[in-house]
């Protein structure tokens, strides 16, 4: 955990201050509702309001956009992500 809180400070205070137990299997379900509540409370909201024109679909772990637009969703959801947790979101587009 050491590493993982010199390399990722924001993160292993949230984990911390949820009081965090220190298993692997409570470590990545905090880590999932972390990504969850970055991804859907921040990146889609900011993408809803700040760009209403765009048809976005969130589902689960993915977002569903027209082809179209999904280059210009994809920039925005990295600086967004980035942004917040100074770490750069691998996206895989289908």
């Amino acid at each position: 955990f050491k590493v993982f809180e010199r390399e990722f400070p924001i993160l292993a205070m949230i984990l911390i201050s949820k009081k965090y137990r220190n298993t692997a299997r409570e470590f990545a379900m905090q880590l999932h509702r972390f990504e969850s509540r970055i991804v859907i409370g921040m990146v889609f909201d900011y993408l809803r309001i700040h760009n209403p024109e765009y048809k976005i679909i969130p589902i689960h772990d993915a977002f569903l956009v027209k082809e179209s637009e999904a280059e210009a969703i994809q920039e925005q959801f990295e600086r967004i992500f980035y942004e917040f947790t100074k770490i750069k979101p691998v996206l895989v587009r289908k």
